[in-house]
C-alpha cells in the first residue's frame, strides 16, 4: 500500500486554477462589452434630443437678435427723428452691439430700411420689418414685425404678407 497524503483544503490543482481564472476573465470581458454597448446605445438615444435642444437654442438666439434689431430700429427713429436707411447708419449710431450686428448681417436679412412706422395706416404689428432671405427655407421663418415682435410664419404666409405690404401706399416721409 502506498501512502496518499490527505487533501489540503484551499489549494486546487494548477489546471483548475487556470481554468477558473480564464472563466473570470471571460465573464469580465462580456460584462465590459455589454456595458460599452449599453452606454453607447444610451448616448445614441440622447443624440437626437441633444440636437433638438441645440437647434432650439439657435432659434431662440436668432429671434433675440431680431428683437434687438427691432429695438435699435425704433430707438434710432425716436432719437434721430427718421428711420435708419442702412446697416451702416444703424451701426454708427451705437444703438446695437457690434457682435449682434455682425450676426444679423451674416444671416442675409432683408430689411425694410427707411420705413417710418408712425405714418402707417394699417398698424405696425402686421408690417414685416425684417426676415431671412436664404436659399434654404425652414418650415417656419422668423420674421421681425414692425412692432418689434418676432413671429414664426410659414413661407407661404410670409409671401402673402410681403405681397400685401408691397401694395401699401408709400411709408417713407
Amino acid at each position: 500500500m502506498s501512502y496518499t497524503p490527505p487533501p489540503q483544503y484551499g489549494h486546487a490543482p494548477a489546471e483548475k486554477k487556470s481554468s477558473a481564472t480564464m472563466i473570470i476573465l471571460i465573464v469580465l470581458g462580456v460584462i465590459g462589452l455589454l456595458s460599452i454597448c449599453c452606454i453607447g446605445g444610451g448616448v445614441a438615444l440622447l443624440l437626437p434630443a441633444i440636437e433638438g435642444a441645440r437647434q432650439a437654442a439657435q432659434r431662440a438666439e436668432s429671434n433675440n437678435d431680431l428683437r434687438e434689431l427691432g429695438l435699435a430700429y425704433h430707438n434710432y427713429r425716436d432719437q434721430f427723428g427718421k428711420p435708419p436707411a442702412s446697416w451702416d447708419e444703424l451701426s454708427s449710431s451705437g444703438l446695437i452691439g457690434t457682435a449682434t450686428m455682425q450676426k444679423l448681417q451674416a444671416q442675409n436679412l432683408t430689411v425694410a430700411w427707411g420705413t417710418d412706422f408712425n405714418q402707417m395706416m394699417n398698424g405696425t404689428s402686421e408690417f414685416i420689418l425684417a426676415y431671412p432671405s436664404g436659399a434654404e427655407t425652414p418650415p417656419l421663418v422668423p420674421v421681425l414685425m414692425g412692432d418689434g415682435s418676432v413671429q414664426n410664419v410659414e413661407p407661404d404666409e410670409l409671401q402673402r404678407r410681403l405681397s400685401a405690404q408691397a401694395q401699401m401706399p408709400s411709408l417713407s416721409p
